[in-house]
């Protein structure tokens, strides 16, 4: 946001992510945007889930991911660097994982895989 162009109104920017001209993200946030591609491998009781980083790191860059097994678990603390993460001590059901990544500002959107 800028500065007020009068007393009563303002002025926001948005910017957006290309990527050879196609439009893949919303950009310039605090928060980051959604982390991609996100995939996941069952096992017995255990699940790799694995993302590409989002497109918009947010302001002061990535500072980490959450995992959260829709229903079950929430997994906090994951490495900004990481793009996989093994989730253990899930029952043998079908589940929906979500992964956010965070800056300094916060949390940005969930992306989700299964």
């Amino acid at each position: 946001m800028t500065a007020p162009v009068n007393p009563t109104s303002y002025q926001a920017t948005y910017l957006t992510c290309t990527v050879n001209g196609v439009k893949v993200a919303d950009c310039g946030g605090a928060t980051p945007s959604a982390p991609r591609s996100i995939t996941v491998n069952g096992g017995k009781g255990k699940a790799i889930v694995s993302w590409q980083p989002p497109y918009w790191p947010g302001v002061g860059g990535l500072t980490g991911y959450r995992i959260t097994a829709v229903g079950g678990k929430v997994y906090d603390n994951i490495s900004p660097d990481a793009t996989s993460h093994t989730v253990t001590g899930i029952g043998n059901k079908s589940y929906t994982f979500l992964v956010e990544a965070f800056s300094a500002a916060g949390a940005g959107r969930a992306g989700n895989g299964r």
